[in-house]
């Protein structure tokens, strides 16, 4: 990055990652990183701006793995990327989820929908494409595509979607005509991700790329003299610097014109933003082998023998829980409900799990014949408490039939009850009445009242079965991948910890826990808290008694939450 102070120049900060990406501005780039590298917000963000400055009017596509991910994380995640890294104001540069303002250009091909769509004043338009919904987007024509955590995107997705980047070749000026973008974090095919975009390192020209490098460095070095010369008023010297513009323009063009260009970078690229002692966090609480896959960016993961919830695999989540076709007709400012759920039956009981603390985690499920399914997940971090996680389900859950929610939890939920703090009762309360006293509609039972202490090895043991699919008296297990990020991902790092007793030399298994003391914003993916929301909900008497028997039988017992 080039530091100055200059009225004329643009300054901002960029980790050696994103000046590398943003001086090089290959026509095609593929992008592995680690967690917190700013893929979204800074790489797609920054290159989309580039492409519609580039090419006015133009068509372009941002192709998500379903729509309530763009909506949530993705879509959003561009807008911070606009707004504080580059000073674009909604209204005025951009707008999305609603018709463009009449002072803005109008794009080439005409959008019936804008409701997944963003507007820029240039006239340039970007779809919001659902990968599940690839065949209504592969008919039109785009001069742009990106596509971000192309890990859960399927190869044959693609292979529909790139035909699609054609036309208007009137922008062969740009880098970016018929350009690409692909971003994800490592794909680890133990969890049945998509890893095709490994496939692209082959078409990566490194020497080509290095020269589009120096040759961009010496365009915006050449950029930064043009500003001091205008400040200076020194014309002799303006003439001659904007006549090397040019010429370094084409060199640079030349340069970056279909280039490919792969890349893979660790979190350590964006370490000053970070910090060393989130690393050391992420380094104890996911420990190495996950560590490596999500923050080195190098294969790896935790060994099957060091899962708590051992036997946890690929069968254990779907991936068709959208319902499409109500997803898609949302906008980009609308929040999704219940109706988004393909799997729940509106005229059925709901059951929830529920921890409490600093992170309340909330994890909702629906018996359907043998298959027990996890919907959706739900969470709040201090200072949001009860009521704020209360009305995030009531929202969600309003068109809801059967208002019914079976609630397991904690014990201590109700500890506190002589002392005035009932947390299950006091969720009872904010479910069944919103904040301002009316009736919700929603009745409450609370499961877990009296409940004994779920030892850590009766947890263990308890899933080990439950997961192996093998007893009738269990029901199958299925998670959503999309409705339950966290829990998805606060299963899978979940690691056993052995301790052993000194004096009798007793071996007891614990879940470690040392995730739960990483920074608050980095609870929800990353720590076991929702883990144990599932394991109340999940460790009921009518599924855990049969089992009891057995596992007072063993040597590994430990009593703990």
């Amino acid at each position: 990055m080039i530091k100055t102070d200059h009225p004329l120049v643009e300054t901002r900060y960029a980790n050696w990652t994103l000046q590398t990406i943003g001086i090089m501005a290959p026509t095609h780039l593929q992008l592995i990183g680690g967690r917190g590298t700013s893929k979204t917000t800074q790489i797609h963000a920054e290159r989309f701006q580039e492409s519609l400055l580039e090419m006015p009017r133009s068509l372009q596509m941002f192709l998500c793995n379903t729509y309530e991910n763009a909506r949530t994380n993705l879509v959003p995640g561009l807008e911070v990327g606009w707004k504080e890294f580059r000073d674009w104001k909604y209204g005025k540069d951009y707008v999305y989820g609603e018709p463009a303002p009449k002072f803005f250009e109008k794009c080439y091909t005409p959008i019936s929908n804008y409701k997944n769509s963003i507007f820029h004043k240039d006239g340039g338009a970007i779809v919001v494409g659902s990968a599940a919904q690839v065949s209504g987007l592969a008919g039109n024509s785009y001069q742009y595509l990106g596509a971000d955590e192309v890990k859960y995107i399927g190869k044959e997705k693609m292979d529909i979607i790139l035909p699609a980047l054609r036309g208007y070749n009137m922008y062969q000026h740009s880098a970016y005509y018929l350009g690409t973008t692909f971003t994800t974090d490592l794909p680890n095919l133990g969890k049945g991700d998509e890893p095709w975009i490994l496939d692209y390192k082959a078409n990566s020209d490194e020497e080509r790329a290095k020269a589009a490098f120096y040759t961009g460095r010496l365009y915006y070095d050449n950029e930064l003299a043009i500003a001091k010369a205008m400040e200076f008023k020194d014309r002799i010297k303006l003439k001659r610097l904007l006549k090397r513009r040019a010429r370094l323009y084409t060199d640079w063009l030349r340069c970056r014109k279909d280039l490919s260009f792969f890349l893979v970078t660790s979190s350590f690229a964006n370490v000053d933003v970070l910090t060393l002692k989130y690393m050391e966090n992420l380094m104890l609480t996911l420990g190495w082998e996950e560590f490596k896959q999500s923050v080195l960016s190098i294969k790896g993961g935790v060994e099957e023998g060091d899962k708590f919830y051992s036997g946890l695999n690929e069968d254990h989540f779907f991936r068709d829980g959208i319902n499409e076709e109500y997803d898609s007709k949302l906008s980009l400012h609308e929040k999704a409900t219940c109706l988004i759920l393909n799997y729940l039956d509106p005229n059925e009981e709901i059951d929830g799990g529920m921890d409490f603390g600093k992170m309340i985690s909330f994890v909702i499920g629906q018996q359907r014949g043998k298959e027990y399914r996890l919907l959706k997940d739900f969470y709040t971090l201090v200072p949001e408490s009860t009521r704020q996680l209360a009305d995030k389900f009531l929202d969600f859950f309003a068109p809801h039939k059967k208002k019914i929610l079976n609630l397991y939890y904690d014990r201590s939920g109700n500890q506190y009850e002589s002392s005035g703090r009932d947390w299950a009762t006091e969720v009872k309360n904010a479910l069944e009445r919103d904040k301002d006293g009316k009736a919700t509609g929603w009745k409450v039972r609370l499961m877990s009242r009296e409940q004994a202490t779920i030892l850590q090895s009766e947890e263990f043991r308890f899933m080990k079965t439950l997961l192996s699919g093998e007893k009738e008296e269990l029901p199958l297990l299925k998670i959503c991948v999309y409705q339950c990020r966290n829990l998805k991902s606060s299963l899978e790092l979940a690691r056993i910890k052995v301790h052993t007793d000194r004096k009798t030399g007793k071996r007891t298994i614990h879940k470690d826990k040392t995730s739960e003391k990483l920074p608050l914003k980095q609870l929800p993916m990353n720590s076991t808290n929702f883990s144990d929301a599932f394991k109340y909900l999940m460790y009921r008497k009518q599924w855990a008694n049969f089992l009891k028997s057995r596992l007072h039988g063993t040597t590994a017992l430990v009593d703990g939450n």
